[in-house]
């Protein structure tokens, strides 16, 4: 999906996003964890604001899984479907792919299971 949505497509959220979970200290496992918490509230609410808005076909696809879930198992579990589906296969993919760009002396390798 992130291949067929094009390579820049949450550009310049994970970046960002990248770039401030590795400005966290992680000696304090409880402080990570909420600064963490915050960075992904923060990279959810812009990609929710953005423009232009995601690819139609990824829409699309949104949309029809979402409707295939709710007949079948109800409203909660159609949207839970649709959000595994673009962290499983959109975010975390792009994600990693900019956290290896970064570098392996950023840290990010460590947090990223927790991020995830």
């Amino acid at each position: 999906l992130v291949q067929v949505a094009g390579g820049n497509l949450l550009a310049p959220e994970v970046p960002d996003l990248v770039r401030e979970v590795n400005a966290h200290d992680a000696r304090d496992p409880d402080v990570t964890a909420r600064a963490m918490h915050l960075e992904v509230e923060r990279f959810t609410g812009r990609l929710a604001s953005r423009a232009p808005p995601l690819p139609q076909g990824l829409v699309h696809l949104c949309h029809y899984l979402y409707h295939a879930a709710e007949v079948k198992f109800g409203v909660l579990a159609a949207a839970n479907s649709v959000v595994m589906m673009l962290v499983s296969r959109v975010i975390t993919p792009i994600v990693l792919r900019e956290a290896q760009r970064q570098g392996p002396d950023t840290g990010f390798s460590k947090k990223i299971s927790e991020l995830s």
